[in-house]
């Protein structure tokens, strides 16, 4: 894993995760009007470190992945935080059609159409872990040094750096969410070894932005079951492309404190 001691970022709130990541999925467009033009960002002098988390950890259904619905036969539904304790053996699938991120509505866990079988147990989906050392160079370029245990094996993964406007605009999430790299999404693709592993390294176009009063900005981390990327959009969501884990940049007061 990444070693030194920087300042390290494990904490994430629960309700800032839905706000940010409600909206990845759902647009392939960059929707950065409104938002913060010139936020402060990862100091050259003290690299970031974030450790991954994911859906259920932060008590929320999963958005991406599901299992076949309890009262429902044939059917799949998300995978909700009560699952993690009683369903950890049982396979996971896609779904049929894309669905978008929606974890602040309860009722909105499926049913869906089945997809395809993932080939991977729940329990197999929790062990994902990972974390990223963010920094950024004399130029004004940000760089990215990441590491991850026990993702799918062989797949194939893209790593986004997304940002939601504050407070939610009403009746939606003004947002932008944008692939590590190079804007075309030719440099934030990694696929891993046979158990799951891997290393990925980038140089993001400019310094990553801290999250702030105006906008969260979070680092994401998505499977693409379909073995495809889509270039400046992640995916279909739920059906090929899954965010398996993710972490909230902190503040510039929290790395201060």
């Amino acid at each position: 894993m990444i070693s030194s001691n920087p300042r390290r970022f494990a904490w994430v709130s629960p309700v800032m995760v839905v706000l940010t990541l409600a909206m990845g999925l759902c647009s392939g467009s960059r929707a950065q009007d409104g938002l913060d033009a010139k936020p402060a960002v990862v100091p050259s002098d003290e690299p970031v470190d974030l450790f991954f988390t994911y859906w259920t950890h932060a008590d929320m259904a999963d958005q991406d992945v599901h299992l076949p619905c309890p009262d429902q036969p044939g059917m799949v539904c998300r995978v909700q935080p009560k699952d993690v304790a009683t369903r950890r053996d049982e396979e996971l699938y896609s779904t049929a059609d894309m669905h978008l991120h929606d974890p602040l509505n309860p009722a909105a866990v499926g049913p869906y159409e089945p997809g395809q079988p993932l080939g991977i147990t729940l329990g197999d989906w929790l062990l994902a872990a990972g974390t990223a050392r963010l920094s950024c160079d004399e130029s004004g370029k940000g760089k990215v040094r990441a590491r991850f245990e026990n993702l799918v094996p062989n797949a194939t993964y893209t790593m986004w750096y997304a940002w939601v406007a504050r407070p939610v605009v009403p009746g939606g999430f003004l947002y932008a969410d944008n692939p590590i790299g190079a804007e075309n999404g030719s440099e934030n693709v990694f696929r891993t070894d046979d158990k799951g592993n891997a290393a990925f390294e980038a140089t993001h176009t400019q310094c990553f932005a801290l999250s702030n009063e105006h906008t969260w900005v979070v680092l994401a981390v998505a499977y693409h079951s379909d073995g495809k990327t889509y270039g400046p959009w992640v995916g279909p969501a739920g059906q090929g492309a899954h965010v398996q884990i993710f972490q909230m940049l902190p503040t510039e007061e929290e790395l201060t404190r």
